[in-house]
């Protein structure tokens, strides 16, 4: 199931990120937004659409890995 689907206002958020291009979206939802299992389903569908996939991380994780060169679910662009 895809974000949307679950929650429309979170994937409103990711939509709005990608559309405008930021490079990264801050989020403490790991419920519908960043978790492993959501995250790859996506990056896919903003990839499909044509739209740069911005990472989307907890502000934790992007601050224990500032470089983010080891963001297990940074998308592949």
């Amino acid at each position: 199931m895809c974000v949307g689907q679950l929650a429309p206002t979170d994937a409103y958020h990711i939509a709005t990120a990608a559309f405008y291009g930021m490079d990264v979206l801050l989020t403490w939802n790991c419920r519908h937004m960043a978790n492993e299992f959501t995250l790859p389903k996506t990056y896919g569908v903003l990839r499909d659409a044509g739209l740069k996939c911005p990472v989307i991380i907890t502000p934790k994780r992007y601050m224990e890995d500032a470089s983010h060169s080891s963001c297990a679910f940074m998308p592949m662009v």
